[in-house]
């Protein structure tokens, strides 16, 4: 929900101003593989200008530790309680010990 700024006066005026160009962070998970490139998975939901956005990098990590994003990817829905599910549905993927990938996920 966007912040509202409360005015103790008695002039008060009749539109409050809201911060709509900060997104409000409403979950995140960093996971990261077991594999020679110690590939890496960052996923973040969020509010955004009255929308709910999933937003993820992935990549892998150097000998010197900085991460290489080779990719970024964004989606957009209209309500929290589907933007969660998807949300819920890739972690669970992702983490899943049964995947046919050779590449499985953990949490830090």
């Amino acid at each position: 929900m966007p912040l509202q700024t409360t005015i103790n006066s008695a002039d008060t005026p009749r539109f409050v101003q809201i911060d709509l160009f900060q997104p409000t962070m409403i979950d995140r998970i960093y996971l990261v593989a077991d594999s020679p490139k110690r590939a890496f998975y960052r996923m973040c939901l969020m509010y955004e200008s009255g929308q709910f956005v999933i937003s993820k990098q992935s990549g892998y990590k150097k000998g010197n530790g900085f991460e290489v994003v080779t990719d970024k990817r964004r989606w957009v829905y209209d309500g929290l309680a589907e933007a969660r599910k998807a949300f819920d549905v890739i972690v669970r993927r992702k983490t899943d010990p049964g995947r046919k990938s050779p590449r499985k996920y953990r949490t830090i």
